[in-house]
């Protein structure tokens, strides 16, 4: 499975390239989904700052993290979000 975020990350410089996350079966389960860095539109080489992976996890029905990891050279940033389905009222 090949996945292609798309985005615009300018905190890092990210800017307007579409990375490809490739699954990786050997580091997901049934509840985590791991994707790391296949290839990407607009990134003239790997060294310039990229999405260098994403990490989905579910915790329950109601909530999931989502894990992403950008590389600006050697250094890697990371960011993790968690979500929560809303309550109907």
């Amino acid at each position: 499975m090949l996945l292609h975020a798309i985005g615009r990350r300018d905190t890092i410089g990210i800017e307007r390239s579409n990375p490809g996350l490739r699954y990786n079966p050997k580091k997901s389960d049934t509840n985590r989904f791991v994707f790391a860095f296949h290839d990407a539109t607009n990134l003239p080489f790997k060294k310039k700052e990229h999405m260098a992976g994403l990490e989905v996890r579910f915790v329950d029905a109601d909530h999931f993290d989502q894990t992403s990891t950008y590389r600006a050279g050697k250094e890697d940033e990371t960011t993790k979000l968690k979500f929560k389905r809303e309550e109907r009222q």
